[in-house]
């Protein structure tokens, strides 16, 4: 894992992903079991930007997805690429808990 190189950005970094991981559950699973489309899209245009502000691209790129997933309303890609972005911050906060 590539860690931020902004030196305030890698301060945030740790609880940036505490929160995604806290968020995850209590934004995006009510949004997706009421099948928010609206919610459930505001959560991969969220992952997107900040992600990208915090140099995790493939994060923020599966928020894109989710993003295109939620405008076909296929609820089935959008709860595997949950799985997905919830998995990955899951070893990023591994990776940085063993440092």
């Amino acid at each position: 894992m590539k860690l931020p190189e902004d030196p305030l950005l890698l301060e945030l970094f740790p609880e940036f992903i505490d929160g995604w991981i806290v968020d995850l559950d209590e934004q995006f699973l009510p949004a997706y079991n009421n099948k928010n489309a609206q919610d459930v899209y505001r959560v991969g245009h969220t992952l997107k930007g900040t992600c990208f502000q915090f140099g995790i691209d493939e994060i923020a790129q599966m928020g894109i997805s989710m993003m295109e997933a939620t405008k076909k309303e296929d609820w089935v890609e959008i709860y595997k690429l949950y799985l997905k972005i919830k998995g990955n911050f899951a070893s990023i906060k591994k990776e940085l808990d063993s440092q």
